[in-house]
């Protein structure tokens, strides 16, 4: 068994031709690998969008420190009622 250079699918040792991708599974491998990382160098975001994403995150941040407050006046409760400040 050998493997199309192209799909990377399995193919029969005496093929000329792969079945998956119809190219020539012996010709020369595409310039970049199957899976490889993709690196962005530049992201064109308009304003409009950029500023709702914004909102978005502060709004979904909300209940987080709502819940970091409680927990901390929890904490400092049982802290100050333990060593009775």
């Amino acid at each position: 068994m050998k493997k199309c250079h192209h799909c990377l699918e399995e193919l029969a040792d005496d093929a000329t031709v792969c079945t998956y991708c119809q190219r020539d599974p012996d010709g020369p491998p595409p310039a970049g690998p199957r899976g490889a990382p993709v690196v962005l160098t530049d992201i064109d975001i308009p304003v409009g969008t950029l500023v709702v994403l914004l909102l978005k995150i502060a709004v979904a941040s909300i209940p987080a420190m709502l819940i970091l407050s409680v927990l901390s006046f929890i904490l400092s409760a049982a802290f100050v009622s333990f060593f009775r400040f």
